[in-house]
């Protein structure tokens, strides 16, 4: 238990200094999507709505333990029934006690994005943090994401695609920092009742 307690400071403090960090960079932004302000209304019954969606990962830690056995949620994907979609960036991984209320109470709405369902297919666009020029300072993008729903719990191939903002280009791409961002994950449902303190939910 204090083991995942050491997590949960660690990312919190991780946040608060990448909030300060970034909150002073003005990174050049894509278009929003013309979905953005209206999007096509989704089937509820393709996702679920009372969790957020987590990254499987089976690797394995410096430590000697695997990744899902010390992190019990990473990079957390959030999907509300009102098209709304919110990313938990900027960290490599999140431990479960970290995905509390205060989590999601204090997001501004601003920061919240949106997607739709075509088929079985998840398009989004939502804001995430990224370590930029190695990792020599992080800012936030506004970026496109998809997905394709393979059952109501699972989601794969879930990444951002292209177009990218002009500053973001291969080193970034292929920075081990970013690799929850770009490169295609598997998502994996978990239920956690937090997330209906996150706004317009």
């Amino acid at each position: 238990m204090r083991k995942k307690n050491s997590f949960s400071l660690v990312f919190t403090t991780a946040i608060v200094a990448t909030t300060l960090l970034t909150s002073c960079l003005k990174a050049k932004q894509l278009t929003f999507p013309g979905y953005f302000r209206n999007p096509p209304k989704c089937d509820t019954a393709l996702l679920k709505f009372d969790g957020f969606y987590s990254v499987i990962d089976t690797s394995i830690l410096p430590s000697g333990e695997r990744t899902q056995g010390v992190f019990t949620s990473i990079y957390p994907v959030t999907f509300t029934k009102n098209n709304k979609v919110y990313i938990i960036s900027g960290n490599t991984a999140v431990g479960y006690p970290s995905v509390r209320c205060d989590t999601y109470v204090n997001v501004n709405n601003a920061d919240i994005g949106r997607y739709y369902i075509q088929n079985n297919e998840i398009i989004a666009f939502a804001l995430v943090t990224l370590a930029m020029k190695g990792g020599s300072y992080f800012s936030r993008y506004w970026l496109h994401f998809k997905g394709e729903i393979k059952n109501r719990d699972t989601i794969v191939n879930w990444r951002a695609v292209s177009p990218f903002p002009d500053k973001v280009g291969k080193t970034e791409i292929n920075d081990e920092q970013n690799r929850r961002i770009f490169k295609p994950n598997q998502l994996h449902f978990q239920e956690n009742s937090a997330v209906k303190c996150l706004k317009d939910n």
